[in-house]
């Protein structure tokens, strides 16, 4: 997704709190994706790489991808560690050790549709902090035309909502919301 919004480098965004994420959920899904070849089926129409928020989880599900995409490929611990190697990646994500601790903390795919739609919730949330902190940007500076604002704002958030298939996306309760 193209965003079209900027944050100052002098404005704090997070106020001293952690942005959304679910890392443990982030891991879970990578190694489902490595251990079970089916997973990434379940998945791929859920997440891309930005909705990762640990930037080593993001190169690991590159990785995958262009093992998916490469329908001559198939997606193991192996595979992926070589792939990392491919796209220099491999010690920047921790190496092969890290990429076996995500096979070691899980048992199937069972969940992890439910998981993939977690993550990206959270990232659903990290961007609406991200685009609100525009808007209160733009606002305060008086050479910014408010009806440019809005629209900018309303594209941001019609950009999020179409990643989001209505109806499917968990809410914190762990109900859908629509």
């Amino acid at each position: 997704m193209k965003k079209n919004y900027k944050i100052d480098d002098d404005f704090n965004i997070n106020l001293g709190k952690v942005a959304p994420q679910a890392i443990e959920l982030e891991e879970v899904v990578l190694g489902a994706i490595i251990i079970e070849r089916e997973a990434i089926n379940k998945v791929i129409d859920i997440l891309t790489a930005d909705v990762f928020y640990k930037e080593q989880n993001k190169k690991i599900f590159l990785a995958i991808l262009d093992l998916y995409n490469d329908e001559t490929k198939h997606i193991d611990l192996l595979t992926v560690v070589n792939q990392l190697k491919k796209r220099n990646d491999l010690e920047s994500v921790g190496g092969p050790y890290y990429i076996s601790t995500l096979t070691n903390r899980v048992a199937s795919s069972a969940n992890i549709e439910f998981h993939a739609r977690i993550i990206l919730q959270e990232y659903i949330k990290r961007e609406m902090i991200t685009m609100s902190a525009g808007v209160q940007i733009r606002s305060y500076k008086n050479e910014t035309d408010p009806l440019e604002i809005l629209e900018t704002a309303q594209k941001n958030i019609d950009d999020v909502t179409k990643l989001v298939d209505v109806g499917k996306v968990p809410t914190s309760e762990g109900g859908i919301s629509v």
